[in-house]
């Protein structure tokens, strides 16, 4: 610390600010009979005593991450075969509490949706092979900061695939 040749900047973890995280969260499944069909459903509506205030300028306390999400799944299980479609749905959230260069300024991430699609089918006790599609809508995010007008970035979305065989011994 005593060098004259370099400046340091020492820091190091503490813990912040305290709040509570209320909400709720409802999940449903349902099976058709034995058809193999069903749905399975959930809705998370998280919130918490820490908001960011976009008229406020200067330090706050907020909590990153909290998003209200619902989860839409259609699927299939009979004969070795397992299907699932799924749509996934999150709402804008507060991701960082300061920007590139700019401490105490927000960054939002806009609420996105993405579908995703899985299957497999057992050859044997041992073998079965798979597909899997992630983001099949191709679904981009985008960020912004204080405003949704204030642009911050945007990333593109596109879809991934996955085929494969699994064995198990």
């Amino acid at each position: 610390p005593g060098d004259p040749l370099v400046t340091w900047d020492i820091t190091k973890p503490s813990n912040a600010n305290k709040t509570q995280i209320h909400g709720f969260e409802l999940s449903a499944q349902h099976v058709f009979g034995d058809t193999g069909f069903g749905l399975q459903a959930n809705w998370s509506v998280p919130s918490g005593g820490a908001q960011w205030n976009a008229l406020t300028l200067g330090s706050q306390f907020a909590l990153p991450g909290l998003s209200r999400s619902y989860n839409v799944v259609g699927f299939f299980e009979k004969y070795g075969i397992q299907t699932r479609v799924a749509y996934t749905h999150r709402g804008a959230f507060l991701a960082a509490l300061l920007q590139t260069q700019q401490a105490n300024e927000p960054v939002y991430t806009a609420a996105y949706g993405q579908l995703d699609l899985s299957a497999s089918y057992d050859i044997n006790r041992h073998v079965s092979v798979f597909f899997d599609a992630i983001n099949l809508t191709g679904a981009g995010q985008r960020q912004y900061g204080r405003y949704k007008e204030q642009f911050y970035s945007a990333s593109e979305g596109f879809a991934r695939y996955q085929i494969g065989v699994r064995a198990a011994l």
